[in-house]
């Protein structure tokens, strides 16, 4: 219940892993773009399916509230700067300045 930050990798560049929110499994996708310098995340369902398109990790902005489908976790990210800078991640920040949290369904509508 609540808030749960997710454990984020700096040292690969593409990886993806198993979470469970809210009582379901999802697999989230994290790829770094070298071409616009920006990390993007993706989330499948616990079949493999892709349910979000990767979608780019910007600091302080829902990722999945504009876009709300049922397939969807019920909560919701928010890509944190531990630091107050403002900035988006960059290559080596995800799981040190960067935080990713996950806000549940009873979270959101507390």
């Amino acid at each position: 219940m609540g808030l749960h930050t997710i454990p984020l990798r700096s040292d690969l560049e593409n990886y993806s892993l198993d979470v469970s929110l809210d009582g379901a499994t999802y697999t989230l996708g994290f790829r770094w773009n070298r071409r616009d310098l920006s990390w993007w995340m993706s989330i499948a369902d616990s079949s493999g399916n892709e349910i979000l398109a990767p979608r780019k990790m910007v600091v302080d902005w829902p990722l999945l509230s504009r876009l709300r489908k049922s397939t969807f976790p019920p909560g919701d990210f928010i890509v944190l700067d531990t630091a107050n800078l403002g900035l988006n991640p960059g290559r080596d920040e995800l799981g040190k300045r960067i935080q990713l949290i996950y806000a549940d369904k009873e979270e959101l509508e507390g």
